[in-house]
């Protein structure tokens, strides 16, 4: 996914600077010759006044009152953000898979005709300073990993040398926030003397998984917003409109990430758009909505202010010249 980012924003730079340009020169006025009338371009045929239209007089209606707009906004988008904090992070399933696919169909048999899905095993490796045997602290060590609750048992199920395997069942849902509590529990149960060990499954995938996406996710933002403060600053030479930018951003991605919430983990508006909702959320979607979405926001900033520094400093002559600032 990284690369294909970065191959096609560089595609685009080099495609904008060479091949755009020069498809432009070649077509000249020719650029509209095939333009299709549409009812509502006639009413634009004539040149409009800068004082005129919707977006004129919401402008003037936000400076007017600047401060009641921005807390207005600002107080909505954090509303829309606070669902968030609330979000379950899972790794994809075969909920991502069409309903009629062989995985997805399997899956939720084995869910509600089976007593227990055999495919939901938990197995600890552990490695023990001297020889291993299935009875003493070995044995102790499973009857303490089946006491946790969420675990159907657990029981040593070979060992070889210093190694020794213990298989555990479990019958809940592994992306739900039940299976971390049991993956927790699991792994604070004191283990024999001088062992490790190391436990995989689903449950345990996921948890390491999110916690490895979450731990450089705001490594990741941070890298983001100083590149993008950065350019703003030598873009504009202000201090003010790349911290205001960076922290509009961030609102705006968390009233993002709240709405997502709300519909894929709890599941709003599922009947309409067609889906079933698990109760949690594919763990990548941050990556790709911080990237993503912060870089087109602030494409969208560069394109506004570049056009109002453009037009400000198209009237600053005529504006001093008769003794009037800008």
């Amino acid at each position: 996914m990284g690369y294909a980012g970065i191959s096609v924003v560089t595609l685009a730079v080099i495609g904008s600077l060479t091949v755009l340009p020069a498809l432009l020169r070649i077509a000249g006025p020719r650029i509209d010759s095939w333009r299709v009338p549409m009812p509502w371009d006639r009413r634009r045929s004539a040149p409009r006044p800068e004082t005129a239209g919707r977006w004129y007089r919401t402008a003037r209606l936000v400076m007017r009152r600047p401060l009641a707009t921005t807390l207005a906004v600002v107080g909505l988008l954090v509303g829309l953000g606070l669902p968030f904090l609330s979000a379950n992070w899972a790794r994809p399933a075969e909920w991502v898979l069409p309903s009629g696919s062989d995985a997805r169909v399997v899956t939720q048999r084995l869910d509600t005709e089976f007593d227990r899905d055999p495919t939901r095993v938990i197995t600890a490796v552990v490695t023990l300073a001297g020889p291993a045997d299935a009875a003493g602290p070995l044995g102790a060590y499973a009857e303490r990993l089946a006491s946790v609750p969420g675990t159907n048992g657990a029981t040593v199920t070979r060992t070889e040398g210093n190694l020794a395997r213990i298989t555990a069942h479990y019958s809940m849902d592994p992306m739900s926030r039940d299976a971390r509590t049991m993956v927790d529990r699991l792994r604070a149960q004191p283990r024999p003397e001088g062992s490790t060990t190391r436990f995989t499954g689903m449950p345990f995938s996921r948890v390491d998984i999110v916690d490895m996406i979450g731990s450089r996710v705001p490594w990741m933002a941070l890298f983001i917003a100083v590149v993008s403060s950065v350019v703003l600053f030598l873009a504009f030479g202000s201090v003010t409109v790349p911290l205001k930018s960076v922290l509009l951003n961030l609102l705006s991605l968390s009233a993002a990430f709240g709405a997502i919430k709300l519909v894929f983990q709890d599941g709003h508006l599922h009947g309409l758009l067609g889906y079933t909702p698990i109760g949690a959320i594919d763990a990548d979607f941050p990556v790709l909505i911080v990237a993503i979405a912060f870089g087109l926001a602030m494409d969208y900033e560069v394109l506004l202010l570049s056009r109002i520094k453009e037009a400000s400093g198209s009237r600053a002559p005529a504006c001093h010249a008769r003794g009037v600032t800008p």
